[in-house]
Parts: C-alpha cells; sequence; structure tokens
C-alpha cells in the first residue's frame, strides 16, 4: 500500500502542505484524550503516572532531555514514516524526527546492544542479520543484582548474554524475546542482507559494515511497530541498566583499589617519604611520577587516602 501510494502524482506536495499545518489537534481522528501507542511520553510522564494510579507521592527521575527520549515510549502520528520516500532529505519534519528522536534511540540501543548483529556459525559471513532484544510485559523478574557475566572491558555483558539472563528468570513467559529488523513481504528488506556482492566489489569490511548499519536504520524506521516495541523496551530497560552500571563503579573502584595495593605490595608503585608517588616502567628500575602531594592537596585527601596514609606514613 505505501508502495502505490508513493507513485501517486505530487503526494509529496501533498505532505509538505501537512507538515506546514499549524492545527495538529485536527490533522488525525484521535485528538489525542487517551493515552495509545499514538503519545509519546517521557520516563517522567510515564513514572508520574504509575504514581498516581498507584496514589503514591510522586519522584521525579534526574534525566536529561535526552534520557527523557531514550527511556520514553509511544509514537505519535506525526511520527510515523512518511509515504514521499523519494526527497527524505528535503523533508523538514522527517529530518528533525531522525536527528532528535530516532537516531538517538537506535545508536543508543546499538551500544546497549539492544540491537546487535546476530552471527550464525550456519550462514556466509555476508549475511547481516539484525536483530532487537526485547523485555515483554509478561517480564516481572527483572532483578540484576546477581548477574555476573562480564566482558574484557570490566563492564557487564549486554545483548543477547543478558536477556538470556532476564528470559531464564522468566521461564513462564510465551512472548517473543527477540525480533529480526526486516520488512515483511518487501522484496530484499523481508530477509536479512547479503552483502557478498559488496566484498566481491572490493569494498573493505568497515564500509561494508557502515552500510549494513544504513540498511538496518530504513529498515527499522519503516517497521513502526518494531520500533514502538523497542521503545518499550527502553523504557523497562532504564531499571536495569542504572543497576548495572551502579554496581560497574563500585566494582571499578575496587578492581583499582585492589591493583593499587598489589603494586605497592611488590614495590612497583611506591614512595620515598618526599610525597611523591612513582611507579616502575621496566626491569632497570626506571620509574614515572604517579602524583605528587602538597600541602594544600593533602588536606583533601579521600578516605582510602587517608587509611594508606596511616598505615604507611608516607604521604
Amino acid at each position: 500500500m505505501a508502495n502505490a501510494l508513493c507513485d501517486l502524482v505530487d503526494i509529496g506536495r501533498w505532505e509538505e502542505c501537512y507538515n506546514e499545518t499549524n492545527d495538529i489537534i485536527s490533522r488525525h481522528l484521535c485528538n489525542g484524550e487517551y493515552i495509545t501507542k499514538y503519545t509519546e511520553r517521557t520516563k517522567n510522564e510515564i513514572e508520574e503516572d504509575k504514581a498516581k494510579k498507584a496514589e503514591e507521592s510522586v519522584q521525579r527521575l534526574p534525566l536529561t532531555a535526552k534520557e527523557e527520549i531514550l527511556f520514553g515510549t509511544g509514537l505519535s502520528w506525526e511520527h510515523y514514516p512518511p509515504v514521499a520516500l523519494r526527497r527524505l532529505e528535503e523533508n523538514t519534519k522527517e529530518q528533525e524526527f531522525l536527528s532528535t528522536i530516532f537516531n538517538p534511540i537506535v545508536e543508543y540501543a546499538m551500544k546497549e546492544k539492544l540491537i546487535e548483529r546476530k552471527i550464525n556459525s550456519a550462514v556466509s559471513s555476508d549475511i547481516y542479520e539484525y536483530v532487537v532484544h526485547l523485555i515483554p510485559d509478561d517480564w516481572k523478574k527483572l532483578n540484576v543484582e546477581d548477574y555476573e557475566e562480564i566482558g574484557p572491558d570490566g563492564r557487564f555483558e549486554r545483548g543477547e548474554k543478558l536477556f538470556n539472563y532476564l528470559k531464564n528468570q522468566n521461564p513462564i513467559s510465551v512472548k517473543q524475546d527477540q525480533k529480526q529488523i526486516t520488512l515483511f513481504d518487501s522484496g530484499i528488506f523481508a530477509n536479512p542482507f547479503d552483502f557478498s556482492a559488496a566484498r566481491q566489489n572490493r569494498k573493505s569490511k568497515p564500509q561494508i559494515e557502515a552500510q549494513s548499519i544504513i540498511y538496518m536504520k530504513r529498515i527499522l524506521r519503516k517497521n513502526t511497530e518494531l520500533f514502538l516495541e523497542l521503545r518499550e523496551t527502553l523504557c523497562r530497560y532504564y531499571d536495569i541498566v542504572k543497576i548495572l552500571e551502579f554496581r560497574e563503579k563500585d566494582q571499578k573502584y575496587k578492581y583499582q583499589v585492589d591493583k593499587f595495593i598489589r603494586y605497592y605490595q611488590y614495590g612497583v608503585v611506591y614512595s620515598e617519604g618526599d610525597a611523591v608517588w612513582r611507579y616502575m616502567i621496566n626491569n632497570k628500575g626506571n620509574t614515572r611520577t604517579l602524583c605528587k602531594f602538597d600541602a594544600v592537596t593533602r588536606r583533601d585527601y579521600s578516605s582510602i587516602e587517608k587509611n594508606l596514609h596511616r598505615r604507611t606514613g608516607k604521604f
């Protein structure tokens, strides 16, 4: 249907006039008096609504304007994909939506691996399949306090490992928690894209990777239902990621303290009583300065620094 509409004469001009209309309320049959999936809401608006329904006090979350959008829900009819696809770069409404809402959401989802490329050893490496990990509304147990999968960067693993952990906590769920980013019955975009021709034409792997992401975004922009599901998942993901980030900070601090004490015990890091801490850089005994302390900085020691000073007297 969208392809047929796209071929109508002057459909682009009709949409341009539509975008310039000032009377937003009268554009659709639904005037927004009911909250539906066509209502865009920020994370704080959602939490305020929950608190009011539970007759609890409203506590605003300390979110930036960008985070309000990232963890919000819904998609107004104003932001549904345009029908005129041939001159999208001239559609100012679409470009504004992409830069302020769609792209930030997709890029954050990729960073957190809610969207990721699925590698299948049974198919060619030229096939690029992207999936969205979802948190269905019948997943009631989302506690990650005992999640212990840690990656090489010291952060808790995101993506499939995290969502498998959550899935195992909700065994009675019957809803789909992972979906391909494709467009049903749309020709080449109905299946994962094959870049074998691009590779044979000597396109580099980074070039193919970048193009695959462009295709993935184009497909997800048109797959409105899947994008709405991603938004609902991000809203539920907020509490999960905040717990993981808090645990990561605590873990990083413990890791740094443990390493410092070990290096101190072996004499790799040391002070000679002159308020200068040094560390060895090779087995010849060459050193570099780690830090210096003067009378001013010593007044602002952290608790761990003060404790180390009491034990060694070497600050």
